[in-house]
């Protein structure tokens, strides 16, 4: 499995970076970031999100996710949800970062079609 490396321009935000910025306890983090993100989601798409063992970090766009991705908690939408709607959405723009999308994010109607959507196929 490959690791996403850290770029020039890409950010690094470490769990307690993440935890500060958005708010959230850091136990929560750490268990989104190695139940779904280095562990289902990499699984998926054959990559890991994070980078270091004892000390991990993340990119920018992992960060977006994890706001996204509870933004969505914070709206009763459950994690078997959020996860399908990753899966579904990382496949239908071909990226890795679905919820980071800027296609998703620009207009509140698309953000609501494209939930409706993925109610639907769950």
């Amino acid at each position: 499995m490959s690791e996403i490396k850290a770029q020039l321009g890409g950010g690094v935000f470490t769990l307690s970076d993440v935890s500060h910025i958005l708010k959230l306890p850091r136990r929560r983090v750490s268990y989104w970031l190695n139940e779904y993100w280095d562990n289902k989601f990499s699984v998926v798409r054959g990559k890991r999100y994070s980078w270091g063992n004892d000390h991990k970090a993340v990119n920018f766009y992992t960060l977006i996710e994890f706001y996204v991705y509870y933004m969505l908690r914070e709206f009763s939408i459950s994690s078997k949800k959020n996860n399908a709607a990753q899966a579904i959405l990382a496949e239908y723009f071909e990226t890795d970062y679905p919820f980071a999308n800027a296609k998703l994010l620009t207009d509140k109607k698309i953000c609501i079609v494209y939930i409706a959507f993925i109610n639907k196929r769950v």
